[in-house]
């Protein structure tokens, strides 16, 4: 049996013998169930104090990681709506068991809460820092009366986040049974792909992020994640101060010059661009022809040989970003003992999100002038 399936196995292990603690616990009376904690208090991903007198019993969520988060806590009937950006992912949400509309409004066409007001909402739990969340839906809320709670559930505060949402929903035992279930899924194999890597200061890597036609520097958290794993962000040898983003556009003046050169003396050999999660394989090049990056032919464009990576967005950010340790470090030449294609199985079925799995890391070939010839898959499974 692989890790992958061992993992997995543990996981239904815990599930079944946490159940059956349960039924036992409460058919005998011998430890009664917690009463709701009383007097919740938190800080949020903005910084506010949020004090709430009783467990939230119901709210609506903004975007998609937070309900993601709240469906592995077990608190998937505590949402009343999920209100996304632009698309809808209703049918996603509502197969993996959320009671939801399929006409709710796409959040970023909200000016007021009048919505909100309509449906009765006391509580909305929203990601930090979203520019298309209105200052004057903000404002609005406000004058309601509906409070916000700002938790975006994903990168470096996903855990944090994760936690407080135990917290907010009265830490019943099933959450935080949950929770811990989760936590040893998650970091027992983030610690299985940490043991074997080997990173090196004089490998260098860039790292593309699509949607912002922008590299990420040192200061994001999957700079960080592949620094630990592979080696040095190029962005580095730029000399250039981060300031407070976490991304560097790629078609800044300079740039490109700038690296050329450095890449002369310190070659940078792997680069990983993080694309829609689901991307077909003309979607992933039509994408790359339509930014800057296509114009960065550095060490890591060689021919059919060549090491650069497109990994789907969902195994970046998110719950589901153990998986991402596994396929960055599988990319970078380590084996792992893991298995990408499986644990995106098990996770959707212990968890009921669909998702399409049959690419989920693809590779891109290039002719001798660094042209892109084709995406096909990378064979990492």
């Amino acid at each position: 049996m692989n890790k992958t399936a061992t993992y997995v196995a543990v996981i239904a292990v815990i599930a079944v013998v946490a159940v059956a603690a349960y039924v036992l616990i409460n058919n005998n009376g011998a430890t009664p169930e917690p009463k709701p904690v009383e007097g919740i208090t938190i800080i949020d991903g903005n910084g506010n104090t949020v004090e709430i007198p009783e467990p939230i019993d119901s709210c609506m969520v903004i975007s998609t990681s937070i309900p993601t988060a709240m469906k592995i806590l077990n608190l998937q009937d505590k949402v009343d709506e999920i209100l996304f950006k632009k698309a809808s992912k209703y049918q996603e949400f509502h197969d993996a068991g959320f009671d939801i509309s399929e006409d709710a409004p796409r959040y970023a066409d909200l000016s007021t809460a009048e919505y909100f007001a309509s449906k009765g909402v006391k509580y909305i739990i929203a990601p930090t820092n979203d520019k298309s969340f209105k200052a004057s839906l903000i404002t609005s809320c406000e004058s309601y009366g509906i409070k916000i709670i700002y938790l975006d559930c994903y990168g470096e505060t996903m855990l944090d986040d994760m936690e407080k949402l135990v917290k907010l929903f009265g830490s019943t035992k099933e959450t935080q049974d949950a929770f811990n279930a989760y936590l040893n899924l998650r970091n027992g194999i983030v610690e299985g792909v940490m043991s074997v890597v080997n990173p090196s200061d004089d490998k260098h890597f860039l790292f593309f992020m699509q949607g912002l036609d922008a590299f990420y520097n040192e200061e994001a958290e999957l700079s960080k994640i592949v620094e630990k794993i592979y080696g040095k962000n190029a962005i580095r040898l730029l000399d250039m101060s981060p300031g407070s983003s976490v991304t560097v556009k790629g078609n800044v003046d300079g740039m490109l010059e700038s690296l050329t050169d450095k890449n002369a003396s310190t070659p940078v050999g792997l680069l990983l661009v993080r694309m829609s999660a689901d991307d077909s394989a003309d979607a992933v090049a039509s994408k790359w022809m339509s930014t800057s990056i296509k114009n960065y032919k550095l060490d890591y464009i060689d021919g059919y040989d060549s090491e650069v990576y497109v990994i789907d967005s969902d195994l970046l950010s998110g719950p589901m970003d153990y998986i991402g340790y596994v396929a960055m470090a599988e990319v970078s030449g380590f084996e792992t003992g893991y298995s990408v294609s499986e644990l995106v199985s098990g996770y959707l079925e212990l968890y009921g999100f669909h998702k399409d799995a049959t690419t989920l890391i693809w590779n891109l070939t290039f002719d001798d002038d660094g042209d892109l010839l084709e995406v096909v898959d990378a064979g990492i499974e």
